[in-house]
C-alpha cells in the first residue's frame, strides 16, 4: 500500500518529532528522497550479501 504525500509528510513529521526527543528508530523504507530528513544514518542493501553504509547527507 502506498501513502498519499500528505500521509508521507505525517509520517516524516511524527517521526523528527520523535528523533527530536532522543528515541532511536530503525525504519526499513523504499523512499530514498525521504531519508536524509529523518535519518543520520543509512544503510543501502540489496540482494548481495555486501551493504553500503553512509551519513543520510552523503545517501
Amino acid at each position: 500500500m502506498a501513502l498519499d504525500p500528505e500521509m508521507v509528510k505525517g509520517v516524516l513529521d511524527n517521526m523528527v518529532s520523535h528523533a527530536e526527543e532522543g528515541m532511536t528508530m530503525f525504519s526499513i523504507t523504499h523512499d530514498i528522497g525521504s531519508s536524509p530528513q529523518v535519518a543520520n544514518r543509512v544503510i543501502f542493501m540489496d540482494q548481495r550479501p555486501r551493504s553500503c553504509r553512509t551519513t543520510a547527507r552523503k545517501a
